[in-house]
This record gives C-alpha cells, structure tokens and sequence, in this order.
C-alpha cells in the first residue's frame, strides 16, 4: 500500500525500515554514506482472528493466496484490484492473509486514515508475514522480500466492508518487482534464491556526486551483496556511542565477510550500522555487512 523508501521523510505503511549509516571499509577502514535495511520485530506474536464484514452486501473479501501481476506502481495506492492469476504462471504478488478490522476499533476511528486501523494492519500482516516466509531476522534483512497491503474502497468501507489484504511481494525498492514462486510459503527458510536476495549496484561512497546506487535482486548486476548481520548490543544496552557502534559493526562485519569468502582476510566490505535513534527507538542491535563483488 506505501511504497517503503530510503527516504526518511517518507511515512512507511508496509514493513518498517529503521534507517542506518552505511560505511565502505577495506581491512576495517571507513567511509560513511546512507543506506536502509530492515529491522523487523522481534520475537512471535499470536495472529489476530480474521473477520467477515458485518454487511453480506458489502465488498466481497479478497482471495487468500490468490497471485497477481503487481508492478511497483501498484504498491502505493491503498487499494488494489488487479486481477488474479493462476499462482502456477507468472506473478509478482500473493495473498498470504486475508483480515478485518474489528467492530470496536472502526467504530472509534476517524475515518478509513485512521493511524489506529493503519496500525492494526501492520501489526496483522507482520506477524502473519514471517509466519509464512519463514526465515529469522537475519533472512529478512538480507533479503528483498517485503510485503504489502491494500483496504477497501472508500465507498466499499462506507458499505460495510472491513476487510484488508497483505501480499508478499520482492523488490519494493528496486527497480522492479521480481517474479515468485507458486508458493511463498517457507520462502526464505534456509539458503534462498539469489532472485530475493539483497544486493546493491554501486559500492558505498560518501563523495558528492558519485551515483549513490540503489537496491537490487543479485540476480541483477551488482556491486555488493548483504552476506549477513552482526549483534552489536544487548537488548537493554544503553547507546555505546557512535565510536564504539562503528568499531563494533566494523569489526565483527570484517570477521562475517571474510567467512563468506572463505578467506582470513575480509577485502573490501561495505556495513550498516545503527545511529543513536535507531539504536534507542528502533531497539536495532546489530549491523548489516555487505560484501563488495564488483560483479
């Protein structure tokens, strides 16, 4: 439904994105620059019960998994009614949950904007997306899988219908989005395809005037790849200090790349790492190291 972006100006709808400082390093030297990954919640939640609308004449409900042909102008306008297909052919998105608001929370909220029932959504489609995809943080900040969400028409609403959809969709911040699997079930348990994995087309730089790059599947040309995250702070841990959070994240990304390359040496590295509001607000403890791969 809102399209998450770098920027941190813009109000994000669908999975939540805590912004970091990205550093280019070579054997533990760095450079800064801007970057986002993902910080999803932590730990499970029980699912909320999906309702039917209150009026049998309002909006029918969407299809659970049920496929579509999404683009990425499909993914910021907060309603959707692009029709489905067979989840066997070519398709972009899926319905993984199917919900509605209660009665209580409708009745108490301003409108269809309401923050409250934008919040409800969130927290429903979440929970039910990790449920699904699978995988641990660590799978979904190095990936590019994401999901998105879509409401009721205005009038549909004014009709009776409470219903909301979530669709797990790949690349909301690339260029395109990347075609899925006939089920997005288990998607990124274990070691997942490199067509939902996260790579970026340029390496990190803080010089002006040098193309910043932008998110990319590694199935695409790229120049680093997210090879995995790093704990920086416990859970309670109070800020550490902008020194010590780089020197952490820098070092323990050093140690992660060199094991992706199956060297003793890292070569030459990019990571996120997490500023004081991300550390105090978001609760990110760990960093994201990125490879460099010119590839």
């Amino acid at each position: 439904m809102s399209l998450i972006s770098l920027s941190d100006n813009l109000t994000v709808r669908v999975r939540r994105l805590a912004a970091g400082l990205a550093l280019v390093a070579l054997a533990g030297c760095g450079k800064a620059g801007d970057l986002v990954a993902t910080d999803p919640a932590e730990g499970p939640s029980e699912s909320p019960t999906t309702q039917a609308s209150e009026d049998p004449a309002a909006a029918a409900a969407p299809e659970d998994e049920a496929c579509r042909k999404l683009t990425l102008k499909d993914i910021d306008p907060p309603t959707n009614d692009s029709p489905t297909v067979p989840c066997r052919k070519r398709h972009t998105a899926q319905t993984y949950y199917v919900g509605a608001w209660p009665k209580q929370l409708v009745t108490a909220a301003s409108g269809l904007d309401d923050k409250a029932l934008e919040d409800f959504v969130f927290d429903a489609c979440d929970r039910a997306w990790r449920r699904t995809v699978g995988g641990s943080l660590e799978e979904w900040v190095i990936s590019i899988v994401s999901w998105a969400w879509y409401r009721p028409t205005e009038a549909q609403f004014d009709d009776g219908a409470r219903w909301f959809r979530c669709d797990v969709v790949a690349g909301q911040n690339t260029s395109r989005l990347e075609k899925l699997p006939p089920s997005v079930v288990g998607l990124l348990d274990g070691r997942f395809s490199d067509r939902y994995h996260a790579c970026w087309t340029k390496v990190f730089s803080d010089e002006s005037g040098v193309d910043e790059g932008m998110l990319t599947s590694c199935k695409r040309p790229h120049e680093q790849r997210a090879v995995g995250i790093v704990t920086i702070g416990k859970k309670n841990e109070a800020y550490p200090g902008q020194k010590t959070a780089f020197d952490r994240s820098n070092d323990g990304c050093a140690d992660a790349v060199a094991a992706w390359r199956g060297d003793r040496q890292p070569g030459e590295f990019g990571l996120q790492w997490p500023r004081r509001e991300e550390w105090v607000v978001d609760g990110q403890r760990y960093a994201t190291c990125w490879a460099v791969t010119r590839r």
